[in-house]
């Protein structure tokens, strides 16, 4: 089925199992309804995890990797932290860097263009504000640090702008040392 033509027609017959696969992340799709089945029931386990971890820690106190630069289709991967969200899990947006002689290098895996990363990172920050969530309710974790993400930086960007205008605060979002090193790694 490609839009609303569809390719291919089959008749089943009596005992036929027939499936149809449809992705969207440029993995390969299966071949087997084994395969299939494997597949659902991984994801299933995955979304119930998170559905319990919320229950017993609360909203916006689980956190997950959203990890970008796989090869992945980014709407897809913003409408998965969407979900997220909506459930009170914190997606902890990180571009992956495959490190030097390891087998993802040596494979020709490249960390996501900054442009890439800040365009994710950006939608799914907007997304976790609308919901009132942000690292700071994060108590453990990378989540918690929020170094290795830019979310942690655009979260604090926005901080460091509202603190400009109290008198305690001798420092423009310009001269601030930490919002320097955002700009830097934001653009």
């Amino acid at each position: 089925i490609e839009g609303r033509n569809v390719l291919a027609r089959h008749r089943m017959r009596e005992g036929e199992v027939v499936f149809v696969s449809l992705g969207w992340s440029g993995r390969p799709l299966p071949s087997e309804l084994e395969e299939v089945v494997a597949w659902q029931r991984e994801t299933e386990e995955y979304w119930r995890a998170w559905e319990k971890a919320v229950e017993v820690f609360g909203w916006n106190r689980v956190s997950t990797y959203l990890l970008v630069g796989l090869g992945e289709d980014p709407e897809a991967l913003v409408q998965g932290a969407a979900r997220l969200i909506e459930m009170g899990v914190y997606p902890f947006v990180v571009p992956v860097r495959p490190g030097k002689n390891t087998l993802a290098a040596k494979d020709g895996l490249r960390p996501p263009s900054s442009q890439y990363l800040a365009s994710v990172s950006l939608r799914v920050q907007h997304l976790l504000e609308a919901a009132g969530m942000d690292a700071a309710g994060q108590s453990a974790g990378c989540a918690a640090c929020g170094a290795c993400s830019t979310l942690g930086a655009s979260e604090l960007r926005a901080a460091v702008a509202v603190s400009v205008g109290s008198p305690k605060q001798k420092t423009t979002p310009a001269s601030h040392p930490l919002a320097l090193g955002i700009q830097r790694s934001l653009g």
